[in-house]
């Protein structure tokens, strides 16, 4: 937009004062400098960039015949880039500044009540544009964070949770958990069937979690918890979600149980690798162990 006021400003320059020259130059510092502040301060940079550039508009008309000014219609771009820009609160704060500018350009006038009219129509079409492309870039945001079958977050979700935690300094623990007997289950009731076994298990594992817990689908059968707190807790958390699998088999008919591994964020590793191996040799361990008594 501040690049379209120049043009037209140069395009009018011999009937414009040096007070709306420098009123431009100062709307596209401020624009520039918004660029590079802190998302903190963006908005009110964001702010001050609109009243600047509508008092340019405003002084450009009123400058080049007021209500018959060729330039009337600058008034028009502005809520659609704004909305475009920086969100609908912008477009709608700059709708309303800009009605009320023109009513004094020309208050009653058909062609200042026309372009109103067309600016709240293009203004209410680019705010449901902007919703509409956020709510899909949220949904988007949401399933690539998910496992399709599930629900559960996936395995890149779960790491960037490690991370987080990591960052934190706060003590976690990694359980690997893979689901026993259940190519057995596969073989019975098929992987349709399976599936929706799945999908049970992992809606009872997540209530068996403590709040601050996560899980995720690590891939196949195999599930990754993160647990806040010391080896103790994992163990609590693994033995309970055993109990939570051994339960739901019970109720479907199903002779399937759980394995678990877990690894200790600092004492087995200090980055996600090293505690995903340590945490993957333990759950082998487990399962072999597991064995002999399937």
């Amino acid at each position: 937009m501040a690049a379209i006021a120049w043009v037209t400003l140069i395009a009018v320059l011999p009937l414009v004062r040096w007070s709306i020259l420098l009123l431009s130059l100062a709307v596209i510092s401020i624009d520039v400098v918004g660029m590079y502040l802190p998302p903190r301060y963006r908005a009110n940079a964001e702010m001050a960039y609109l009243v600047m550039e509508l008092a340019y508009n405003f002084s450009l008309v009123l400058l080049t015949g007021g209500p018959s000014s060729p330039f009337l219609l600058v008034f028009l771009m502005a809520p659609l880039l704004y909305g475009l820009r920086s969100g609908p609160t912008f477009a709608l704060v700059s709708a309303s500044l800009n009605s009320f500018i023109l009513f004094l350009v020309g208050s009653g006038l058909p062609t200042v009540l026309t372009i109103i009219g067309i600016m709240w129509t293009l203004t209410g079409s680019t705010i449901a544009l902007v919703k509409s492309v956020a709510s899909q870039q949220e949904e988007l945001a949401y399933l690539a964070k998910r496992d399709p079958l599930t629900g559960l977050l996936n395995r890149r979700s779960m790491l960037e949770g490690v991370d987080y935690l990591r960052a934190r300094g706060t003590p976690f623990c990694v359980i690997l958990a893979d689901l026993d007997g259940f190519k057995d289950v596969n073989d019975t009731i098929g992987h349709l069937g399976g599936d929706e076994v799945l999908k049970k298990l992992s809606t009872a594992m997540t209530r068996a979690l403590r709040a601050e817990d996560i899980v995720a689908r690590y891939g196949g059968d195999e599930f990754a918890v993160l647990v806040t707190g010391t080896i103790e807790d994992a163990a609590r958390i693994a033995e309970r979600l055993k109990q939570t699998v051994k339960q739901i088999g019970a109720d479907l008919g199903l002779n399937i149980g759980l394995s678990a591994g877990f690894a200790s964020w600092p004492t087995d590793g200090d980055t996600p690798t090293r505690l995903l191996q340590v945490a993957d040799a333990r759950l082998y361990e487990a399962k072999e162990q597991a064995r002999p008594s399937r």
